[in-house]
Order: C-alpha cells, then structure tokens, then sequence
C-alpha cells in the first residue's frame, strides 16, 4: 500500500554551517521533493535559537512556493500567540492569490521559543488562542460581511479562492477544537508521541463535519531516517538524537553536531534513557523496513498523511532519506 507523503523542514542549523546555508539546504530539498511527487511541504517558526534558521515562514514560503510548480507549501506553522488574526489571514490570502490552490496554515499555539522571547513577540494580551483561530478562520479567503469577526473590516486581498487550514498539536486540547469544527488535525509524534492515542481517539470519535471536510482528516508527524543500510541510517540519525540530549537535558541551545562528533559520544545512563525514550517513535533504517513501520503506522490511526522530518548533518543523506521514500508514496485525489 503506497501512502501520501509530505515533508516538514525545521531549517536545522549544522555545526560549522551559517543559517544562511541552512535556508538555502531548505530550498534546495524542497525544489527536490517537488520532483518526487511529495504532497506538501512545510516549514517551520521558531525564535532566537541557534538550531533552526526560519523564524518567518510566510517569507521562505512565498520564495519556495516561487521556485516550485507541484507541492503544497504551508506553514507548520504560524505561531498564532503572536499575531493578529486578520495580519495572518491578510498573509494567507496574499500567498494564495499569488500560489493558488497551494496554500496551507497550519495554526499553532505553541510560542516557537524560550519564554522571554514569546513575551517580546507578543503584543496582543492575553486572548485566548483558540478565540483567535476562530477569527482567523472567519477572515480567511473571501467572507461575506455577516461572517467576519467585523464586518465592515475585510483581509485583503480578497481572492475567490481559500488557503487549507490545519489545526496543529502535540495535545489532545488541539484535538477537540479540530474535531468540533471539522478542521483537518496534524499530530506531531516527533515531538511528543505519549498523547497520540488520546488525541486522535478524540479526534475520531468527536470529529464533526463541516462543508469543507466530511470527513476527518488526520496527518501524523514522523522523524525518519531512510538509507541503503540499517548502520548508515541508525548513524545518521545520532545528530538529531543528540541535539535532542543537549537541549532537553543540558538546556544547550546550539547548532545540531556532525554525525562523526554525535556518534562517537558516550552516553550517560541518564542520558541513554533519553535517547530510547526517543527512538520510541522516530523511524529509522532500510526502504522496506521504514515502508513496513510507516504503513503500520498509518494503517493502525487511520492517518489520511504523514509529514516526514528528517534532520542529519550531512544534506546529501538528507536527500537521498527523502529519494528512498518516494517510491512508496501515492498521488492524493485532487478534491
């Protein structure tokens, strides 16, 4: 069974690289995928951090987007604490006019950085999030007066067309707003997998249909190392494993290692123990073996997608991880 694959690029920073460099590996991977048949492609927000280089992602989708004819392009995605409703629905409806029927807003609740700067981010007060996912979605596309949040106030430009939402989460609180209005839901696993039961069996058992979607729409994200051999695969994936170390145990904000340097290390019981914990949902070895644990994993939440994250020191094994997948992927039915 092929499977509708898609792809989420965080611009991951590798030691002895520029953030610079590390956009630029972005967009080069993605005019790749483009290539290959991928469904979407996604980039991320994150703030004052030295491991990832995208912290506006209307910017590099615009410019993807640019370079690019096949993929969807999206945010996940818009770190919607920050920002003002109608200022994201203004950027949703800008991309899409100029990319139309490409478009995704993935609306997340998370700040995509430490606690002093989402404060220097934020200007908005305390709204809820979930208040200003509703006034997104009213804005969003080309809305008659009666249905914006006010009316006499438009999100221009106004286009015939409407940009896809996604609501994001690691939580089963992002699920229940998902299944109330019958938005499509994407799990990120690779972040936090001990939720995932929970929050898709609401997702499911709550989802309520709207006009757009009938039926729900569930997309799991997945850390995977593909490559020819299970040893070059479980090495390559040791860069993301202990960047993961250093920041969760050490609080070390720094760029991801090289593969020789994160595979040579000595892991402490402690810190042994983290590593397994994540290993418990990242998938990592040969074509067929990724292709049997994926289908298994899709098969088992009944995921309509899979985004892949995938995150080494060296792009070229990135690459090929993303080459060796395509061949199990399916085209989605144009709705």
């Amino acid at each position: 069974m092929n499977m509708i694959l898609n792809v989420l690029c965080q611009s991951p920073v590798i030691q002895g690289r520029t953030p610079a460099e590390a956009i630029g590996e972005t967009i080069a991977l993605a005019e790749l995928c483009d290539t290959l048949g991928y469904n979407r492609f996604w980039v991320t927000e994150h703030h004052n951090t030295h491991s990832f280089a995208s912290a506006t992602p209307e910017v590099l989708m615009a410019h993807i987007a640019g370079r690019t004819q096949h993929m969807r392009i999206g945010a996940g995605g818009f770190m919607m604490s920050h920002y003002s409703p109608l200022k994201i629905a203004e950027t949703a409806n800008l991309l899409e006019a100029l990319y139309p029927g490409r478009i995704d807003i993935g609306m997340g609740r998370a700040g995509g950085g430490d606690a002093m700067t989402n404060r220097a981010l934020s200007s908005f007060g305390d709204i809820d999030v979930f208040e200003k996912y509703n006034k997104l979605r009213a804005w969003i596309g080309n809305p008659s007066p009666s249905h914006r949040p006010q009316p006499r106030i438009m999100a221009s430009p106004s286009i015939s067309t409407r940009p896809e939402l996604w609501v994001l989460g690691t939580s089963v609180s992002s699920a229940q707003y998902a299944a109330k209005h019958g938005l499509p839901y994407s799990f990120a696993m690779f972040i936090n997998d001990e939720q995932v039961n929970d929050a898709v069996q609401h997702y499911f058992t709550h989802y309520t249909p709207s006009k757009e979607y009938p039926e729900p729409q569930l997309n799991l994200g997945v850390f995977v190392m593909c490559a020819e051999t299970e040893d070059e695969a479980a090495r390559a994936a040791t860069v993301a494993e202990a960047w993961v170390v250093d920041m969760m145990m050490h609080q070390q904000d720094k760029a991801f290692p090289t593969e020789q340097e994160a595979s040579s290390r000595t892991w402490t019981p402690a810190e042994q123990m983290l590593v397994s914990y994540r290993r418990r949902s990242a998938i990592v070895g040969t074509p067929e073996v990724v292709h049997a644990k994926l289908r298994e994993l899709s098969e088992r939440f009944r995921a309509t997608e899979l985004t892949i994250v995938t995150i080494t020191d060296d792009q070229s094994k990135r690459m090929r991880s993303y080459e060796l997948l395509a061949q199990f992927m399916s085209v989605p039915t144009p709705s």
